[in-house]
């Protein structure tokens, strides 16, 4: 539920259902806090490493199940 509320990007602030939360100037304002903020976000990456998946999909809590007694 959470993401089709959500809105998609800073870039882009409209929910997958088409709720539009920001102005174009409040739009143009976050994009700039959150460079400032964090200058790496400039280049947006578009793929996952391998190195990443797998410490991802290694992480022991991931997969602990609650036992049932």
């Amino acid at each position: 539920m959470f993401i089709a509320f959500f809105p998609v990007s800073t870039a882009k602030p409209v929910s997958l259902l088409g709720i539009r939360y920001f102005t174009e100037r409040e739009s143009q304002i976050l994009q700039q806090r959150v460079l400032r903020d964090d200058p790496t976000k400039f280049q947006p990456r578009k793929n996952v490493s391998w190195g990443e998946v797998k410490a991802t999909v290694s992480l022991p809590p991931l997969f602990q199940f609650p036992c049932k007694s």
